[in-house]
Parts: structure tokens; sequence; C-alpha cells
């Protein structure tokens, strides 16, 4: 068991079964979902049946993602798969890169927390608000990364 922390302060719990995966295909396929179980203090490399869940798994799903049943999961999965279950704050940061990348034909996370920078201000944004928007680009880029260096995404994605 590992303990981590975010960019945020967030506590982090890194468990893994030692009877589970740590390489191969199927670890691999854990550890697109891992921040999840992580971020709950859950084993992260470990089938576990949804119909034995928890209550307390029931409790979080409803108040994380408003699902109370199967159409409810089924409706956020499907938003998840077409990628339209981003928050506002991730869909605003995205859109500004888009629009760095438009201007620029490119852009690393430097001239990202730049554009960052100056659209906080522009709209008044708290420091603490734009601390975090810096902090969540930082952790975005982090992930991109990783998803490119195991396939996930392509070159340059």
């Amino acid at each position: 068991m590992e303990t981590l922390v975010s960019s945020c302060g967030h506590v982090d719990t890194l468990i893994g079964d030692q009877r589970g995966p740590f390489f191969g295909p199927v670890a691999h396929g854990f550890a697109c979902g891992a921040h999840i179980p992580i971020h709950n203090a859950h084993v992260w490399n470990a089938l576990v049946d949804p119909a034995d869940a928890g209550q307390e798994t029931r409790d979080s799903l409803r108040e994380s993602w408003g699902i109370g049943g199967p159409e409810e999961w089924r409706e956020q999965v499907d938003y998840l798969l077409a990628g339209e279950n981003v928050g506002p704050e991730t869909d605003h940061l995205l859109h500004l890169r888009r629009d760095v990348i438009g201007r620029y034909g490119r852009c690393d996370l430097p001239m990202w927390r730049d554009a960052i920078a100056r659209w906080a201000q522009w709209r008044g944004v708290t420091p603490e608000e734009a601390r975090q928007y810096n902090a969540d680009a930082g952790v975005i880029t982090r992930y991109e990364a990783r998803f490119r260096a195991d396939g996930l995404l392509p070159p340059g994605g």
C-alpha cells in the first residue's frame, strides 16, 4: 500500500492485490481505470463483481455520478465513451489549449499555462482557482504522456 498526494492536496491510496496481474494486457486494462479505485482506496488490479458491490460503492456512484440504477449506469457509460462527460473546468482548459494550437500550431505545457493565466486574469478567476487550473493542466499533460507511452494515444495525440 502506498499513499499518494495529488497536486491539489487530495490523498490517494494505491493498493494492489498480490494475486492480481501487475504486467501484461489485463494489468494494462486495469491501469487505464486505476485512478478511480486509487482515489477510493480500493484495490486497482482485481475484478470486482458489480452485483457484489457494497453499499459504500453504490452510495459513491449515486453521490458522485447520479447513478441509482442500471439505466443511469448505461447513460453514464455512453457519455464516457462519447467523450461527453467532461466537467466545465476541464472543458475550459481543453478549449484554451485548442485555441493555442489553432494560433501557433502547437501547445506545450508552458504555452498552455500562459493561456490559462491570461484567461484567468480576463475572467477575474481567483488565484486559488487559477492555481487549480494550472495543476489540472499538468495532470492532463501527464495522463496524455502516459497514454501515448502505453499506445492509447498516437504520438502527438
